[in-house]
């Protein structure tokens, strides 16, 4: 326990002093802050037999197809969500695709026949954001985690929401666009980005249940 907590106070003043924090490091911390931990599955100790069995029987059916279904995810998401997140749902996905190619489908009945696992996957991703408010960590890195981006991000956000959200919706969101944008791997112009789809997603899920 006291590892641990020594661990987590180390990311949380790389967090509060994060002049040279990398974007990816930044987008982990982020997420353990509302509780996500990307782990490999196969790897953990303390998953069940029965449950890596699963897992591990969910990665090879019809391997084939799992690039496939991954760029099925990401196009009628707009972004793809971690792995641990889509994998349940890929399988299926996987098989619909599977028919399409064999049966000579149409293009509008595979979406349609998608819809389902994509609503089970999109669910699963903002598992996380359902709380009544962030914690008062998340809400200090408003004002220190890549400071210069914080105009951009919340104009982008209020941009593609078409309203001004209140901080309590947008926070989270808004602090996910910054790492993104310091990523400079994405060219932020007038067209929506995988990182916006992402941002609208959590807007759009909390505005919903709040």
């Amino acid at each position: 326990m006291l590892r641990y907590r020594i661990h987590k106070q180390k990311w949380l003043n790389d967090m509060i002093d994060n002049s040279s924090i990398s974007s990816q490091n930044a987008i982990i911390q982020l997420e353990k802050l509302i509780g996500i931990e990307r782990r490999s599955d196969f790897s953990e100790a303390n998953v069940s037999n029965d449950k890596a069995d699963q897992i591990h029987c969910n990665a090879l059916v019809m391997s084939e197809y799992a690039e496939e279904a991954l760029n099925q995810i990401k196009c009628q998401l707009g972004y793809l969500p971690r792995r641990e997140v889509t994998l349940p749902s890929e399988p299926a996905i996987r098989q619909l695709l599977f028919e399409y190619d064999h049966k000579h489908g149409n293009i509008d009945e595979l979406f349609d026949s998608c819809n389902p696992y994509m609503d089970d996957i999109y669910k699963r991703d903002m598992r996380p954001h359902e709380i009544v408010d962030y914690s008062e960590v998340i809400y200090q890195q408003y004002n220190t985690l890549f400071p210069k981006l914080k105009d951009a991000a919340r104009e982008r956000i209020i941009k593609f929401a078409e309203y001004e959200p209140p901080l309590s919706l947008s926070v989270y969101a808004e602090l996910k666009i910054r790492c993104w944008m310091a990523k400079s791997e994405i060219n932020f112009n007038e067209i929506r980005t995988e990182a916006d789809y992402e941002a609208q997603a959590i807007l759009w899920f909390r505005k919903r249940i709040f």
